[in-house]
């Protein structure tokens, strides 16, 4: 049957504080975690993300990283082990955690490498 195996793709949504992030998102809030705020140098901030399967396949989530000028200033907390799957109408939490060492904004991008057919390399950014 033509188009049946369509109805067991995964489909990726990743949120910030129960807020969906868009795919290839440059633009950072406070509402949905991707702009960590100010930290003084030295302190750090914690945000929590959430990667859901809304789709009817398992997501399978390959690695996830932080690139950019500041990425050393942003990590993850407790990364699950690679490869992991989220079952469909399930959720896979991670945190981040923003340490300044200058001042100033402060700028990474988060890229989550999948198995959704249309967004396989999910990434937006953060900043604090």
């Amino acid at each position: 049957m033509l188009g049946t195996h369509l109805y067991a793709n995964p489909e990726i949504d990743v949120q910030g504080n129960a807020i969906s992030i868009t795919d290839g998102a440059l633009a950072t809030y406070t509402s949905n975690n991707t702009n960590f705020g100010i930290v003084n140098i030295g302190n750090n901030m914690s945000n929590i993300f959430s990667i859901k399967n809304t789709g009817a396949g398992s997501l399978t989530v390959t690695s996830m990283s932080i690139t950019g000028v500041n990425a050393p200033e942003f990590t993850f907390v407790t990364p699950p082990a690679f490869p992991f799957t989220v079952a469909a109408s399930a959720s896979q939490t991670f945190q981040v955690q923003f340490t300044p060492t200058g001042a100033g904004t402060r700028n990474a991008l988060i890229t989550i490498n999948n198995n959704d057919l249309n967004e396989s390399v999910y990434d937006f950014a953060i900043e604090g």
